[in-house]
């Protein structure tokens, strides 16, 4: 019993601190050790593929993760586990290619043929020929530069008595785009973030970022001047003749009056652009109806885009049959 006293006093005397600092150091210690061993386990490994044939660029997308056999340093196997390993770079430059009919070219390779590549960027050993997945699939387009029409697009509005004059100016009109000749040749424009102005009464200039419709364009500049023209608009009148449109063999007819007139409001700038076929007019025969009918309603058949608050005079017309041959 007194031996197992002074057991117990002897423990009590030491210093807590002192002994979580020694076990603190011998697991350190332990597992420094442990991670220094050879260890062999299935991992994954993160892939980017660079350096396409020259003259091409990627248009698919292949797998980002390769799963195979390794034997490695334990610490290197945590620290790929952990994700603080690099991607491995694939060089693609040296591919055999197989032209398509609809010129792109494609590569179906081996994965394994990878290995050399892996193991020497992950200093690991791939102990297996077995990879997954085990086949690579590349399809490459041609790699071209093409100018586009840049579009803004916009949401404006205006104080009473102003409006637009034309439509919002860009500078540059166009941007150079480089990316894959398919998807280039199906390219319309180039669209802008939304210019949102209200209640405008003067002239504004800004810029617009550039929207970028696919990750695989490369635009010569993402952003562009935008200026919109704000101008007073007034009231003017053309007269124009009526067109008669019929859609029966043989059944003319002649209006009375043959002209009408074309009430509108338009900027002076915009009017001075006008020409004798800027507004057009037409009344359509489309059934025999027309033989119980006093007057025809006269329609629009053409407009320019900036006329505002248009009117027509008289809205309907008188006429006459008068028989084909």
């Amino acid at each position: 019993m007194g031996i197992f006293k002074k057991i117990l006093k002897l423990i009590g005397s030491v210093n807590v601190k002192i002994f979580s600092i020694c076990l603190g150091i011998s697991a350190f210690i332990w597992l420094m050790m442990t991670l220094g061993e050879e260890f062999s386990q299935e991992i994954e490994v993160e892939v980017v593929y660079t350096e396409a044939p020259e003259g091409l660029i990627l248009v698919n997308k292949p797998v980002h993760v390769l799963k195979m056999d390794v034997q490695a340093q334990g610490y290197k196997l945590a620290s790929n586990d952990l994700g603080s390993t690099d991607p491995v770079r694939i060089d693609l430059s040296k591919l055999e290619l197989r032209k398509t009919p609809y010129n792109r070219y494609v590569a179906a390779v081996s994965t394994k043929m990878f290995k050399a590549a892996i193991q020497s960027q992950m200093s690991i050993n791939i102990t297996s020929n077995e990879f997954t997945p085990d086949s690579l699939y590349f399809v490459f387009d041609s790699l071209k530069t093409m100018e586009i029409p840049i579009k803004v697009n916009h949401n404006l509005s205006f104080e009473s008595g102003f409006t637009i004059v034309g439509r919002p100016k860009v500078k540059p009109e166009v941007v150079k785009v480089t990316g894959p000749l398919l998807q280039l040749r199906k390219l319309k424009y180039i669209g802008t973030d939304t210019l949102k102005l209200f209640g405008l009464s003067k002239d504004r200039l800004t810029n617009l970022r550039l929207i970028n419709p696919d990750s695989l364009f490369d635009l010569e500049t993402n952003e562009v001047e935008v200026s919109v023209d704000v101008e007073h608009f007034s009231e003017f009148t053309n007269t124009v003749n009526v067109t008669a449109q019929s859609t029966i063999p043989g059944l003319k007819i002649k209006t009375f009056p043959a002209r009408v007139k074309i009430n509108y409001q338009m900027t002076l700038p915009d009017y001075k652009l006008l020409s004798d076929t800027s507004f057009m007019t037409v009344v359509t025969v489309d059934s025999m109806n027309i033989l119980h009918q006093k007057r025809l309603l006269v329609k629009l058949s053409k407009v320019p885009e900036n006329a505002k608050n248009i009117s027509i005079e008289p809205q309907t017309v008188e006429f006459v049959i008068i028989k084909g041959k």
